[in-house]
Parts: structure tokens; sequence; C-alpha cells
């Protein structure tokens, strides 16, 4: 089944931090790849289907099978970013999320992950629970966060 429409993630601030540089201050490559999972751990969070109740609650998880990124910029410490995203398409046991990091409006990166749904104890695809399946619907999203502005309750800053 695909998403009627493309879903848009929160908005997730990101602070470049020393820990997140190489030695000339400039963010190290792996550091995207953490902004963008806290950006999608935290929209599924404000959706009601975060990591621990998808083990809890479903005994499962979302892996991410495939990852593609594409650097445009650097980002440097002390920088505040913000990370878009949205899920473009959904089938019975994976997610596709495409995400951009911003500095104000100058895209730095942009990364495309698809997420499998799978059963913790086997480590086989299984199928999306029915909570999230419903989370990819504009109703409910509304209902968690903020769709006009796509910011989480406390983590909006000015970048």
């Amino acid at each position: 089944m695909n998403v009627a429409s493309t879903i848009e993630l929160p908005v997730y601030a990101v602070r470049v931090y020393y820990a997140d540089t190489d030695a000339g201050g400039v963010a190290h490559h792996t550091a995207y790849l953490r902004w963008f999972e806290a950006a999608r751990s935290e929209w599924q969070c404000a959706v009601g289907c975060s990591a621990r109740e998808l083990q809890d609650i479903y005994g499962v998880a979302l892996a991410v099978v495939d990852a593609t990124l594409h650097y445009r910029k650097p980002a440097a410490l002390d920088e505040r970013l913000l990370a878009r995203g949205n899920v473009s398409a959904a089938s019975r046991c994976s997610l596709l999320v495409s995400q951009t990091l911003m500095r104000n409006e100058t895209p730095l990166a942009a990364a495309e992950f698809r997420l499998a749904c799978v059963n913790v104890a086997t480590q086989r695809p299984a199928p999306l629970p029915d909570a999230l399946m419903a989370a990819l619907s504009h109703e409910t999203c509304r209902t968690r966060y903020d769709m006009k502005t796509g910011i989480l309750a406390g983590r909006a800053f000015t970048a």
C-alpha cells in the first residue's frame, strides 16, 4: 500500500556539538546519520509509536536496510540546523523516508532511508503495526504536532 500523499515529519532542531566535528570544526559525516535518526525517532514518538513502544507492545523494530546520503555543504561547530523529512511510501513491511538537513534555507545534506519492520525475536520481516499505519494519515499526525509549522513542542528554535 502506498501513502496517499507525502507525510511530513516534524522539523527537528540540531546543534553541531564539538563531539560531532573533526579537528577542523567541520561536522563528521557520521553525525548526519545520527541527526537523521534522531529526527525519525522524534516523529515516531510524536505519533505514539516510539521505538520502545514498537518493541514492547508489537514486538517489532524499524531497521534501516538501505541508506543513501548526498553531502552538499559542510556543517560547522555550533551551527543550528534543521532536519526536515517526509514519509513518501509505505508497503506492508517497510517505509521510505526522505530527509534534508538545512542551514536556514540552504540544504547541507539529503538522505533517503528504507526502513524495514522486523520481528525483534526472529529478525524476520513483519507487517507494520496498525498504529504506525494510522500515524501515516494527516488526521493522526495533526493531533500529535503542529502540522502548520511541523515543529514538535519544545524543540523549535531559530536556525
